[in-house]
């Protein structure tokens, strides 16, 4: 689909770019399309989310994404040492058992 190349298109794509660029950079870059919206929407400047997610491909800005976290280790290796074991009761005669010799 053909875009607008009106004067009016044009001054409004240009008034929205000034403005997504000074709230990423005043965000350091950590506002994606969905926050800059909302912050558009503060100052009363209305621009739907995917028509800003167009202009910031277009300004080549991308929001910083947080990695999620890994769990590197399992918990359950650290409660079964064989310090916890042994101050059970009920595990105290098959610990000495087993490990005493």
């Amino acid at each position: 689909m053909e875009e607008k190349k009106t004067y009016y298109a044009i001054r409004r794509r240009a008034i929205l770019s000034a403005e997504i660029i000074s709230i990423y950079h005043w965000s350091c870059g950590r506002y994606g399309s969905t926050w800059i919206v909302r912050e558009l929407e503060s100052k009363e400047i209305r621009a739907s989310r995917p028509f800003v997610a167009k202009l910031m491909r277009e300004l080549d800005l991308r929001s910083i994404v947080k990695k999620k976290f890994k769990q590197t280790t399992n918990w359950l290796r650290r409660t079964t040492s064989l310090g916890f074991i042994s101050s059970i009761p009920c595990c105290q005669k098959l610990f000495k058992s087993k490990f005493s010799g």
